[in-house]
């Protein structure tokens, strides 16, 4: 695995946030989706959430990891999820470049939970890396295996690798809440 743990030094930077940027549309955000890195190898990580049928089998939202280099209104977005498979019901994985989220009519909005400098190469290696089927992992928060669920696992695999935080006020089994409580103000 290319990524390695980061540091505050050896050119990579983490960020410990607050899990406080938007979670609306971007057309409504004034903040963080119309804001660029003046250094565009800076990558962003988000959390996307979509709509959905109310039969899915998350509540609320389909969650998904996104990355961009730019503002998340305006530039290309890389978008990592899972799917249930029509034919197989098994999990796939999904990753899906070039995403503009203005024009994804089911995008409700972004929560960004950390910056990185290390390459994009890297980063998609490692999220591509996780695998999609229930492995028995869990944290508080959604029953069962499904979109979020494996969104927090992939949260929680950038923390151990040093990329992000997670603030000791919500901690790892908060984050559900925390998310779907940033989602709904």
């Amino acid at each position: 695995m290319a990524v390695q743990a980061a540091s505050t030094h050896g050119g990579r930077r983490r960020r410990c946030v607050q899990l406080c940027c938007c979670v609306q549309p971007p057309a409504t955000c004034q903040r963080c989706c119309r804001q660029s890195f003046r250094n565009s190898t800076s990558i962003r990580v988000g959390v996307a959430l979509f709509s959905k049928s109310a039969s899915a089998p998350d509540p609320y939202f389909s969650w998904a990891i996104a990355t961009t280099e730019g503002a998340w209104a305006e530039g290309e977005v890389v978008v990592y999820d899972i799917a249930l498979g029509a034919k197989s019901r098994r999990w796939e994985p999904r990753a899906r470049r070039g995403v503009y989220l203005r024009e994804e009519e089911a995008f409700c909005g972004v929560l960004e939970f950390a910056t990185t400098d290390i390459p994009g190469e890297d980063l998609d290696e490692f999220i591509r890396d996780h695998p999609s089927d229930d492995d028995g992992w869990r944290v508080c928060g959604p029953a069962g295996w499904a979109t979020a669920m494996w969104t927090l696992k992939i949260m929680c695999s950038l923390e151990d690798a040093a990329i992000w935080e997670i603030p000791m006020e919500y901690g790892v089994d908060g984050l559900f809440d925390v998310i779907i409580g940033k989602a709904f103000e």
